[in-house]
């Protein structure tokens, strides 16, 4: 088990330890560096991926809440929800499908100068994580990407939606770790084309963009990891480029 993982796993035994609840501050990184007997990057690496999957909310000189109590699942565990996993991640894929490219919409309406020049240095990590297929950079590289721009037009509720719809690190890890150097190219071309869009302030492009990257995405899935997609994304996914 990675290191991460077993992180994870010892910090979400802490949470259910402790009882704490929704909206509670977890403990501030030193503390849990201790407690947990970590790296403050390992830690971040933890938090990275609750944050992704909408259990915790990390805020700026403050510390990180627990947000969403659901879904807290240990890594490696062997038990008879794979199916329901499953089911799970196909059922994020739909949603994101329906709900990603609407909500980031607004965000190319209102996106600074600014923002996108963070952007464009966000996407050379991303290049260089995608290309060395190291899941982790990947997953923590996109969950900042989408962080700012969703916060580019002030709507508190809309990154943690984004967050609950992102693929798991189990998923993210079988696919990653079996694209080939073309479909690891066609994945960061589309990351760049979404850029180009924000630049542009083209709404209608930027939602096509979008739905086509998660569209390959649902490709990868169904063919690396045997992910069983909805009949509308099945759908979707069949119809011409």
């Amino acid at each position: 088990m990675a290191k991460s993982d077993d992180i994870l796993n010892k910090l979400i035994d802490l949470i259910s330890s402790q009882k704490w609840n929704e909206g509670d501050r977890l403990p501030s990184e030193r503390n849990l560096c201790n407690i947990l007997g970590t790296s403050r990057n390992t830690l971040r690496r933890v938090f990275a991926v609750l944050e992704t999957q909408g259990n915790i909310s990390i805020k700026g000189g403050s510390g990180a809440y627990i947000i969403n109590l659901n879904g807290l699942k240990k890594r490696d565990e062997t038990s008879a929800s794979k199916n329901d996993e499953s089911t799970m991640e196909s059922d994020k894929l739909e949603a994101r499908y329906l709900l990603e490219p609407v909500l980031m919409e607004y965000a190319a309406e209102c996106i600074g100068d600014k923002i996108i020049e963070k952007l464009q240095q966000r996407i050379v990590y991303l290049s260089k994580a995608i290309l060395a297929s190291d899941v982790q950079s990947v997953l923590i590289s996109e969950s900042s990407y989408v962080q700012k721009i969703m916060r580019c037009w002030g709507n508190g509720i809309a990154h943690p939606i984004m967050g609950l719809l992102q693929p798991s690190m189990p998923l993210l890890r079988k696919v990653f770790s079996s694209m080939n150097e073309k479909e690891k190219n066609h994945y960061f071309a589309l990351e760049v084309e979404v850029l180009k869009a924000l630049k542009q302030h083209d709404r209608k492009l930027l939602a096509s963009v979008i739905r086509n990257r998660i569209k390959n995405f649902c490709r990868l899935s169904e063919k690396y990891s045997c992910l069983k997609l909805s009949p509308a994304l099945s759908k979707a996914i069949t119809e011409k480029r």
